[in-house]
């Protein structure tokens, strides 16, 4: 029997005590012990909780590119060491350890500005997928 994340939504093996994709406690006593710092966090900026890993640190980095000829600002996450390339006004999602993570699987390669990245580490999705989704 599945155990489903009450933050995430996503179905994880029975007897898991956390959640693989962000984490979150699985145990009804632990998920009501956190559940305020829970909501509290839910609207923290994607800076501070990784698209990918929902726990981490995103830090300003120079990512070396064509040989490491050069270098371009990008953010990484000192957790899941997922990179995000900055392009214009917007970050790339370039590279994740965990490349079975559905945000990866999702967002590799998507040039999404700051608040919709905001939204995908707050449990939300990028509004254009709603499209193909069927609600």
């Amino acid at each position: 029997m599945k155990i489903k994340c009450p933050l995430c939504g996503l179905e994880n093996e029975e007897g898991s005590k956390f959640c693989k994709n962000c984490n979150e406690p699985l145990f009804k006593s632990e998920i009501d012990n956190r559940q305020k710092v829970t909501e509290f966090q839910k609207n923290v900026d994607w800076t501070e909780k990784c698209p990918i890993c929902k726990t981490g640190k995103l830090w300003h980095i120079k990512k070396k590119v064509f040989l490491g000829l050069s270098s371009v600002d990008a953010l990484k996450c000192l957790n899941c060491e997922a990179i995000f390339v900055k392009v214009e006004e917007k970050y790339k999602l370039f590279e994740a350890k965990d490349h079975f993570n559905p945000v990866w699987q999702e967002y590799k390669n998507k040039e999404l500005k700051g608040a919709e990245w905001s939204r995908i580490a707050n449990g939300g999705i990028y509004p254009m997928l709603y499209k193909g989704m069927k609600i």
